[in-house]
């Protein structure tokens, strides 16, 4: 019933518009064309350049974590190796700081066991303590990016193998709300 009423409605329109348009005359009816054909074109342009600028940024996001996460990946390790907390706080502190364009909210390294060896919000994430089932959940689905528009957060989960054997994860989430402010301007 609705779709019929709008079709309707809809028919009602076109045919006043053309019955309008058929009472111009022709010098006028031809340039108004021009423009509605400008008009449409011009949509049509701006939707690929806004469609091609999320991939593009899609491809910078991916790019510019995986940098970070191979950095990060490799300056954990030897606290890992060693379980050294400390070493692994100081390591996360440092990077904080300087892979400031990354936005990173929280880092966290796991032991193979899922407890926590050090992170960067201490208080949140303890020493020795499980992750929230959510998060944990990230961690179980493996490594990867996975980016969540509606909170503008990504989350980036990384296992660190040495010689073959599994010696722990790093968690990270960051904020992309930036990135998606952008995209939406």
């Amino acid at each position: 019933y609705l779709f019929a009423a709008h079709a309707q409605r809809v028919a009602h329109l076109m045919r006043r518009l053309r019955s309008i348009l058929s009472r111009l005359p022709l010098a006028v009816r031809v340039p108004l064309l021009a423009a509605a054909v400008t008009v449409l074109v011009a949509a049509a342009i701006s939707q690929v350049v806004l469609h091609r600028l999320a991939q593009e940024q899609a491809i910078a996001l991916e790019s510019l974590t995986s940098a970070f996460m191979d950095g990060l990946s490799t300056t954990v390790t030897p606290g890992l190796l060693t379980r050294d907390s400390w070493e692994t706080f100081d390591v996360l502190d440092r990077a904080k700081q300087r892979y400031e364009a990354v936005h990173a909210v929280f880092m966290v390294v796991l032991l193979p066991n899922g407890e926590v060896l050090a992170a960067s919000e201490p208080d949140r994430f303890p020493i020795r303590s499980r992750l929230p089932d959510a998060l944990a959940a990230r961690v179980a689905a493996g490594d990867g990016l996975v980016t969540d528009e509606a909170t503008g957060r990504a989350w980036l989960v990384r296992g660190i193998v040495q010689e073959g054997f599994a010696i722990g994860t790093v968690l990270t989430e960051i904020d992309i709300s930036n990135l998606l402010r952008v995209r939406r301007e």
